[in-house]
């Protein structure tokens, strides 16, 4: 908690004000930087998520979110091979150096993710899943353990979501919309 004393002097009188803040932070991220990727704070609790895909949505970034256990042996795998990607100082599209992500880490087995419905409600069916938000909806999803273990198709893949850079279907038009992709394309 944070205490800031003012002083506030009106024509008949000066009084001295105490105010405290109380700041609760669900996550915080990595300073902005015009060739760097924002990365979030793992994910514990289902309300950060939802408001760190309003975060991503209002910057027009693409987010990519990262669903991960404890228990998930590749989860350990590809968790860092995924952090160096995203974290390196090059940015994610070099021929574009203004594309940039976000990435944010769920962890699935936190208590409180766990006794809520964000399995069901992002069809998250195996871990580690891989699914990208553009302007609030699903637009892609992977769940290819072999895949995500290539580093290579790992730095490609993260340069595709790059480039999308806050131009998402608006409405799913790629058929992985509100449903990830359960229906096709209508």
């Amino acid at each position: 908690m944070q205490t800031s004393i003012m002083s506030i002097r009106l024509p008949s009188t000066t009084f001295t004000v105490r105010v405290c803040i109380r700041s609760i932070r669900q996550f915080s991220s990595s300073a902005p930087h015009s060739s760097k990727n924002r990365i979030y704070t793992p994910i514990r609790h289902p309300a950060a998520l939802h408001e760190t895909i309003l975060l991503s949505t209002s910057s027009r970034t693409p987010l990519i979110t990262y669903w991960s256990a404890g228990y998930c042996p590749p989860c350990k795998v590809i968790s860092p091979i995924l952090h160096q990607i995203i974290s390196s100082d090059s940015p994610p599209c070099p021929a574009d150096p203004a594309n940039k992500v976000g990435f944010v880490e769920v962890e699935f087995d936190a208590p409180e993710n766990m006794g809520s419905s964000l399995g069901m409600d992002f069809i998250i069916s195996s871990l580690p899943t891989l699914v990208v938000f553009d302007r609030g909806e699903v637009v892609e999803r992977e769940t290819g353990v072999k895949n995500m273990s290539n580093e290579q198709w790992l730095r490609e893949w993260i340069e595709r979501q790059a480039r999308r850079h806050g131009e998402g279907t608006g409405g799913g038009g790629t058929g992985q919309g509100l449903f990830g992709g359960l229906f096709g394309k209508l």
